[in-house]
């Protein structure tokens, strides 16, 4: 069974140097629904220059995968305790991203799901930022 659902990403990239933290934030109307064991959270956002960009969470309690597709398309894999590395394709080219992942949590309940993750994120393989998603999906 779909549902359709409210998805709220907040991002947050602890800098090396102090004062440089990035904190990103958005909110869409998406789809919620499970197949084989798995759950997806469906949706679209609008990226610079009016771009359209698909996205697709799948995820259960210890693992999360985030997928896009449009003028920039990634593919993170979070698994705690492993390192996973995936290219970012962008108009102006691709970057090699690698995601070492310290945690994975997911609380559910009937009409909310939260999801936090936690992460090092690497650049070309030189470490970039200590990196922090918290994900809330509530029925609407």
């Amino acid at each position: 069974m779909k549902k359709d659902v409210l998805v709220s990403i907040k991002g947050l990239q602890y800098a090396l140097a102090e004062g440089e933290d990035q904190r990103v934030e958005t909110i869409n109307r998406g789809t919620f629904y499970t197949r084989n064991k798995k759950n997806y959270v469906v949706y679209e956002e609008t990226m610079a220059e009016d771009a359209i960009v698909k996205s697709m969470v799948k995820f259960d309690d210890n693992y999360l995968e985030l997928s896009r597709k449009g003028p920039f398309s990634l593919h993170m894999t979070f698994e705690e305790g492993k390192k996973n590395y995936t290219e970012y394709k962008t108009p102006y080219g691709d970057i090699m991203i690698g995601i070492d992942t310290t945690a994975v949590r997911c609380l559910q309940n009937e009409n909310e799901i939260n999801m936090a993750v936690e992460y090092d994120m690497e650049v070309n393989y030189e470490h970039l930022a200590r990196c922090r998603i918290d994900m809330s999906v509530k029925s609407i």
